[in-house]
């Protein structure tokens, strides 16, 4: 028959207090664990306190910095400042500003202190102009042909005018798929180089362009066959002194049409 050892009062009340201590001193020290970092990192040593802007030109300095800055408000898990230096939210920073800015394209951001942070911009570079007629407010277009802005109105021609294709809300739309945009602002630009001033190009059905000169005759042409091979045929055509297709710094007929291929056809001016 086995017995039980016997356990005095005392002995179990010392053993209840060794067990409730170290359960306080695990407690404690977890807690320190957490809360040190949180401690270390709210303090101003690590406060991003200087937002430096550079790049940006059309769109205001301060504007941006408004717009870091409300990133930077608030915690993580109602614990860690995101205005610490080593915790801000960099790409969060970043993508808001595309967002918000039509006008940049890039951005980033570098840490340049312990309290500094550096936003590098970069503007979009506009090339040419979408307007939804020749009479109506116009935007700027980029190398893609990405609408990204109002433009303000211009005595001279310094942009070309690119119509149709967009219906409604014109930034962040394109004029057309970036790769064709190119290829018809490459022949406009080459066609400029002939002495034609082309002033406005108007979307046609089935990626037909018409290229309305400053001396008034119209240009059509395709992104259905490639640029090369219009121009080739424009360069010919103009080149040719039976037709007399140039007079001065335009077009002696009303319309040249180079949509097909190598068949290239004119139409007269009216008498």
């Amino acid at each position: 028959m086995r017995t039980q050892p016997l356990r005095s009062p005392r002995l179990l009340k010392k053993k209840r207090q060794r067990i409730i201590m170290r359960s306080v001193l695990g407690i404690l020290g977890m807690s320190g664990i957490i809360l040190l970092p949180v401690f270390l990192l709210r303090l101003a040593f690590w406060r991003v306190d200087t937002i430096t802007i550079v790049g940006n030109a059309a769109v205001s300095e301060e504007s941006i910095r408004q717009l870091a800055m409300q990133k930077l408000d608030g915690t993580y898990i109602h614990l860690y400042p995101k205005s610490n230096i080593l915790l801000y939210p960099k790409k969060n920073i970043e993508q808001n500003i595309l967002n918000q800015f039509s006008r940049i394209s890039e951005v980033s951001i570098k840490t340049k202190s312990l309290h500094e942070i550096e936003v590098e911009v970069i503007e979009q570079k506009p090339i040419a102009l979408w307007c939804a007629n020749i009479n109506s407010e116009c935007y700027f277009l980029n190398a893609d042909g990405y609408v990204f802005d109002v433009a303000p109105l211009f005595t001279d021609n310094v942009f070309i005018v690119y119509t149709g294709n967009i219906i409604e809300k014109p930034i962040g739309n394109y004029f057309a798929p970036a790769d064709e945009f190119n290829r018809i602002h490459s022949l406009v630009t080459q066609i400029s180089e002939l002495n034609l001033a082309v002033d406005s190009v108007d979307a046609l059905p089935d990626n037909d362009y018409a290229l309305m000169l400053s001396t008034g005759e119209t240009i059509f042409v395709t992104t259905r066959q490639k640029s090369d091979v219009t121009f080739s045929n424009l360069e010919s055509v103009l080149s040719d002194p039976k037709l007399a297709l140039r007079k001065n710094d335009g077009l002696s007929v009303l319309s040249i049409d180079l949509r097909f291929g190598n068949k290239v056809f004119y139409k007269q001016k009216a008498k």
